[in-house]
């Protein structure tokens, strides 16, 4: 049964396309419980973009000095703190509805997770 939702984001010297990653989230019909941004070094305007989102999303920045995705994931894994990891790329938007289904499914297929 999922009773927390988190969503993990990396993301290292994107800003621009971050923010409509982030927008996308604002947009979901089921919020997630929490989002969580993996800054992997960036040396761009990217923990400014993810401060603007404070009042509009559960977000959390994390930092993580040691640059590659693999490190990246790994931290945001370890920081989340929901029962239903979900993973979205910085230059991807998701579908209003993609939190909402993916909790549907995980719902129909308990075992899947």
């Amino acid at each position: 049964m999922i009773e927390k939702i988190s969503v993990i984001i990396v993301t290292r010297n994107r800003e621009k396309m971050l923010e409509g990653c982030l927008d996308s989230l604002v947009k979901q019909t089921r919020m997630p419980d929490e989002v969580v941004v993996v800054d992997n070094a960036s040396t761009d305007n990217t923990k400014k973009v993810i401060f603007s989102f404070k009042k509009r999303l559960p977000i959390r920045y994390v930092y993580e000095k040691q640059i590659g995705m693999p490190y990246a994931r790994n931290k945001g894994i370890k920081v989340a703190s929901g029962s239903l990891l979900l993973m979205l790329d910085d230059d991807c938007q998701a579908n209003r509805f993609w939190v909402e289904r993916i909790t549907q499914a995980q719902k129909k297929y308990p075992r899947a997770l």
